[in-house]
């Protein structure tokens, strides 16, 4: 395999075990990211443990040209968690990460405090869209922000022009529905969190609407940017991305290997052809460029409605159904190669889920064959379930397995015994008649602190050498054993006035305990640095005093009519639309919310609306991110502004919510998805937190929106298709401010737990109709939040679990 070039942006491919990762650097792959046992956010991924991704990055740092290792740590972690999180960056620091990706705040800011060698990566989930989150991702600290998958060419052409950040994109792989790191879906219907890792891919599942036949119509295609690799590799991106942690080593070795040659321009018309079916073959869905050509591309390019899993290559299509005694035969014709222990399988319409079939034998004119080319008519039998109806002559065929294909990607496992320990060392040696001393020194980049060091003086009676010019050879092959322990030997001094000669024996010794003193060194240093920070964040903090609620409305500004219809408001939020920024009460009366997504087409006119409300005197202002909260201040100069944060700051524990602390904001709304326990355990830390009484909150925010052919109108109301489910879910998806919202059947409340939230002095009740359909009794449910009274049916998702799983 040709190594990488260093002229094109890095190719990035997922390691989800030891196998896959190796395999993405055997066949072509820059660098590779993996994750750690905990805080991944592909928590059922096998991912990798200490030992193996030691062994990865001495692997990846000893190729030529090097290769890097990304550990994600991209989830976030609730309160109760801070010192685990600690625990695996101090591992991710110890083993000598090329960069941590990250989506938690607090990650950022205990990696930034204790870990400034590590090179802080913005995850995607942190829903970066447009130039403002970038700029404000750097202002934190991240060298590199890995876009949101919806962004256009157009957008992201124009931030790599306005900012030297490095900027990286997904190329390949799946899909989420919905806009990465703002979906409560899996959450609040399954108690699996997505931004925990532990996704329960509700978006795949078949629903039913009235009486139509099932559908998946939040299903998306698999993103192949490959037709525009030229377009991408012109552009001064950093780095090419392909998803895929949960994938096996063989899809790792076929993808990287067909976009490491497309990148390198090494790919002939015939080339890519054979490499396409190669990956179509170990694992496929429909494809789509996705948003990339233009952000107004139709959904029916996007999503497919009709099946979730592996489709495959296409094999030929169906000529007959025989039977022989019973047995029933496939006659079909092939375009693929095909051989025995292939897999076959056929999808029928409506159906969304495949029949697959294995080639147990080949009979081709009465004759069994173990492979047959290409372009032939062959007879395969079939095993006795398969439902036959549905074996229809000119069904489409697809191979979903292939023996030639898994003999064209051989993996090559390096050997543990042949790599260098990950941290280097310096030793002293002084050999003198009466003693030996030794003096090692570890003081690489990546150290959790600046030097370690360790000395032995070992007194004993050295006779003179017979040949001196061989004593600092054997030193340096002795003591470049280093194993168990994480080091290799960087420099040897040698003081040997008298040319004394050291026995091996006593060396050996010396060298086994020198270095074990070393690595506990380093170690106490680590174990410090954790124990620094669980004193310095679980110091005990005062408990808050009994108070009354204060209710807050949220409500889109073009809904709002006026103050009378929710009398007793502690304060009116108007959350502002791209599609409707008129507002027509007096702007410093009420606060006002900016949208939750801002693309570039849609910042002139909003940028116009902000200055102008500015100048009007407004200075109350809620932001939902990082890029608002950038955006607003760039835009409000010296002004001083009372600034509040919605829920998808995502501040889950005591350090994310001090740097919204340190981000002068005031309040925080409390994230839907989080549970009573932990929010309580948050209660003394600033900023002050709101609580959800009310919301519709929305599962899916989407560019795209459902499809689902047998309804045309704007809200749809959808069950699933899928009986195993414990509990009934029902989705309504509409249209707000030109996006697809998809709510619960039942809005969310923490209302019935007044009695415990207001005995911590958790005080602050928002009720948020942002995205509640506009036909909800606004005032209503206003009156009855009031009394106290719950809405029914309601919902309360996490808060009465002891964790956020």
């Amino acid at each position: 395999m040709k190594p990488p070039t260093s002229s094109v942006p890095e190719l990035l491919a997922p390691g989800g075990s030891y196998e896959a990762a190796c395999a993405a650097f055997q066949y072509g792959a820059d660098a590779v990211y993996v994750g750690l046992p905990s805080f991944s956010a592909r928590a059922d991924a096998p991912n990798l443990t200490p030992e193996q991704l030691a062994l990865l990055v001495a692997h990846a740092h000893s190729l030529t040209p090097r290769r890097r290792v990304h550990i994600t740590l991209n989830t976030l972690a609730q309160d109760h968690e801070i010192p685990a999180l600690l625990e695996a960056m101090a591992t991710a620091s110890d083993l000598c990460a090329d960069a941590l990706i990250l989506q938690d705040l607090a990650t950022a800011a205990l990696a930034r405090r204790n870990f400034p060698n590590l090179t802080l990566h913005a995850s995607t989930q942190l829903t970066a869209h447009n130039l403002h989150a970038v700029l404000a991702l750097r202002e934190l600290g991240f060298s590199r922000v890995i876009l949101a998958r919806e962004l256009s060419l157009a957008e992201i052409t124009h931030i790599t022009q306005h900012t030297d950040t490095e900027i990286e994109i997904f190329i390949h792989g799946a899909l989420c529905y919905a806009w990465s790191g703002l979906c409560l879906c899996s959450s609040l219907t399954t108690s699996r969190s997505g931004n925990r890792g532990r996704c329960a891919y509700s978006c795949r599942q078949a629903f039913r609407a009235d009486t139509a036949a099932p559908a998946h119509p939040f299903s998306m295609r698999d993103l192949c940017l490959l037709p525009l690799i030229p377009q991408l590799r012109n552009l001064p991106l950093a780095s090419l991305k392909i998803e895929g942690r949960m994938k096996s080593p063989l899809y790792v070795a076929a993808v990287t290997n067909l976009y490491r040659r497309s990148l390198d321009n090494s790919l002939s018309p015939a080339e890519q052809r054979t490499l396409l079916q190669h990956l179509q073959t170990i694992f496929s869905r429909p494809t789509t460029t996705f948003y990339l050509p233009d952000h107004l591309t139709p959904n029916a390019a996007i999503i497919d409605p009709l099946a979730t899993g592996h489709r495959g290559a296409p094999a030929g299509k169906i000529l007959a159904v025989l039977r022989e005694r019973g047995q029933p035969w496939l006659r079909l014709h092939t375009t693929l190669p095909l051989e025995k222990h292939d897999g076959l399988q056929i999808d029928p319409p409506g159906s969304g889920q495949p029949i697959g079939f294995p080639v147990s034998r080949i009979r081709l004119r009465g004759r069994d064959l173990v492979a047959c080319p290409a372009h032939s008519t062959i007879e395969i039998p079939l095993p006795p379930e398969t439902p036959l109806q549905l074996l229809t002559p000119d069904t489409p065929l697809y191979c979903s397995a292939s023996q030639a294909v898994r003999r064209a990607y051989p993996l090559q496992l390096p050997r543990p015994s042949a790599l260098p320990g990950l941290h280097p060392y310096d030793l002293r040696v002084t050999l003198a008649p009466d003693a030996i001393e030794l003096q090692a020194k570890s003081d690489a980049v990546a150290e959790l602190k600046p030097c370690h060091e360790a000395q032995i003086h070992f007194p004993c009676s050295l006779p003179p050498a017979d040949d001196p010019s061989q004593t600092r050879p054997a030193l340096h092959k002795l003591f470049s054993r280093t194993a168990p322990f994480p080091f290799h030997l960087n420099a040897l001094e040698l003081h040997d006035p008298d040319h004394c000669f050291a026995p091996a024996s006593i060396l050996n010794t010396l060298r086994r305990d020198l270095l074990q003193q070393l690595h506990d060194v380093r170690q106490s240093a680590r174990a410090a640095i954790i124990d620094a920070e669980r004193r310095h964040w679980f110091a005990e903090a005062p408990t808050p005093s009994a108070s009354t609620p204060h209710f807050i409305l949220k409500i889109p500004a073009h809904l709002f009519n006026s103050v009378a219809e929710f009398p007793n408001a502690a304060e009116i939020i108007l959350q502002l639309h791209h599609t409707s920024l008129d507002n027509p009460q007096p702007a410093t009366l009420f606060r006002l919310a900016l949208p939750l997504i801002t693309r570039l087409h849609e910042e002139p006119a909003l940028d116009a609306f902000i200055v102008r409300q500015l100048e009007l005197g407004q200075r109350l202002w809620e932001v939902p991110d990082l890029a608002s909260l950038h955006r607003l201040r760039a835009l409000a100069g010296d002004l001083e502004l009372d600034i509040t944060a919605d829920w998808p700051f995502h501040a889950l524990n005591r350090v994310a919510c001090d740097q919204l602390r340190q981000l002068r904001l005031a309040r925080r709304v409390h994230s839907p998805e989080d549970t009573l326990a932990n929010i309580l355990a948050l209660t003394p830390f600033a900023p002050t937190p709101e609580i959800l009484v009310f919301q519709h909150s929305p599962l899916f925010i989407s560019e795209t929106s459902p499809l689902y052919s047998a309804h045309n109108s704007p809200i749809l109301h959808l069950t699933p298709n899928n009986r195993n489910l414990a509990n009934a879910l029902t989705l309504s998806s509409h249209r707000i401010d030109n996006r697809a919202i998809s709510i619960h059947d039942a809005p969310f409340s923490a209302l019935e737990f007044h009695t415990e939230l207001l005995a911590r002095n958790l005080c602050h009740f928002r009720c948020d109709f942002s995205f509640s359909p506009p036909d909800t009794p606004f005032a209503q449910i206003w009156h009855d939040l009031l009394a106290l009274r719950a809405p029914l049916p309601r919902r309360t998702a996490n808060l009465t679990l002891s964790v956020l799983p």
